[in-house]
């Protein structure tokens, strides 16, 4: 029988489902920080691939990504694969469920008891099982339906059930929120630690908010707000944020200009060399440093405070700790 206790060390992710179900999809979106119309033209998965990747920075997440087509299904099931898939230390098990075509849906459940069997069994510890309702934006089967259907068979439970759509981002905010279960509860130390350095950076330079960016996935590592900014009334300005976050930080901020070039309406600085981009706002303005490969820091700062200069100095002062908590080497 699997440990119920805590574990820490990587996180293991098994991604089953059946064929076309959107497992890979699911994974560059989430951890590669893919947007929707860059989802396209993605192959089949054959066999099992086995990408590891630094959830927010902070945890190693390695994900079994395995291919949903009829042989490999059996294959899995094999004395030779059944441990290798199934056991070691697996954290989390979702099941995609393509909600888009309900033929599938008895054969879906069918593989699916049989994937929940055996990762209780051979698991080494107890891991958590989640049923994504995928597609969910093109459904033609309700969450409450796939639910009802796979209850039905008495051997799965404690499962529970998400819907999922990489189209409309609840994928990003459902799985996000399920690993930040995890990692938060396995860093807790080093994100106060971090949160601790952003708020005496802030302090330094006069900066209303500061947010750490995972360069890998272009999600939030930790981040500090001093006081209010201007920018938490500002929807539009909020959903741009998020779009930088996500396509700025996941490339290299060379590449920066390219972007910010789409946005005439608005004014941007940019110095020779990219490590330090400012947007300016009408009272604000939005610094993004390059402090490693891995990761950037995103700070807001009010137009009558800012110096450019002194900010720069005093990330080059503050990047050395952060780096270490982060457990990084300086570029």
């Amino acid at each position: 029988m699997p440990d119920e206790k805590e574990t820490t060390g990587p996180i293991k992710v098994l991604i089953l489902g059946l064929r076309e179900a959107g497992k890979t999809t699911i994974i560059k979106h989430v951890l590669e920080g893919k947007e929707f119309d860059e989802l396209t033209n993605i192959p089949a998965t054959e066999g099992v691939d086995t990408p590891s990747y630094k959830y927010r920075g902070l945890v190693e997440v390695n994900v079994f990504d395995c291919g949903g087509q009829e042989q490999f299904l059996k294959s899995y099931y094999s004395e030779s694969m059944i441990g290798t898939i199934f056991g070691g230390r697996t954290r989390i098990l979702f099941w995609v469920v393509d909600s888009s075509d309900p033929s599938s849906l008895e054969e879906s459940k069918q593989e699916f008891s049989k994937a929940f069997s055996a990762v209780r069994e051979y698991s080494e510890i107890y891991p958590l099982v989640y049923v994504l309702v995928h597609k969910y934006d093109e459904h033609e089967l309700l969450k409450k339906d796939v639910e009802e259907f796979f209850k039905e068979s008495n051997e799965i439970k404690g499962v529970h059930y998400f819907t999922s759509s990489c189209a409309n981002g609840t994928t990003r905010k459902v799985v996000g929120r399920l690993l930040d279960e995890i990692v938060r509860k396995e860093s807790e130390a080093r994100i106060k630690a971090l949160e601790s350095t952003l708020k005496k950076f802030n302090t330094k330079i006069n900066a209303t908010i500061s947010t750490l960016i995972n360069s890998d996935d272009g999600l939030e590592i930790a981040s500090e707000f001093s006081r209010s900014s201007e920018l938490s009334n500002d929807s539009k300005t909020i959903e741009f944020l998020q779009y930088l976050s996500v396509k700025v930080m996941t490339s290299s901020l060379e590449k920066a200009k390219q972007i910010f070039d789409k946005f005439k309406e608005h004014q941007f600085i940019t110095n020779s060399n990219y490590e330090t981009v400012v947007w300016k706002l009408k009272k604000e303005n939005i610094l993004f440093f390059k402090l490693h490969d891995k990761v950037s820091l995103l700070s807001i700062v009010p137009t009558e405070d800012i110096s450019i200069d002194k900010c720069t100095r005093e990330m080059n002062k503050f990047s050395p700790a952060i780096l270490k908590i982060l457990k990084l080497r300086k570029n």
